[in-house]
C-alpha cells in the first residue's frame, strides 16, 4: 500500500475529518493529530473507506 498524505486521500474521497474519525473511531482531534503526524497511526484495511 502507497504511503500517502491523510488530507489527500480524505479529499480523493470527499471525506471530511468528521467522516474520517466516525470511520476510523477517533474524534475528529485525533484525525487532525494523525494527519499532522504529531500521532503515529498502524495499519490496517480501511475498507469502508474505499
Amino acid at each position: 500500500m502507497e504511503n500517502i498524505p491523510l488530507a489527500e486521500a480524505r479529499k480523493e474521497r470527499d471525506l471530511g475529518q468528521k467522516d474520517v474519525a466516525a470511520i476510523m473511531d477517533v474524534s475528529v482531534a485525533g484525525v487532525s493529530q494523525i494527519g499532522h503526524g504529531e500521532v503515529g497511526l498502524s495499519e490496517k484495511p480501511v475498507d469502508s473507506a474505499a
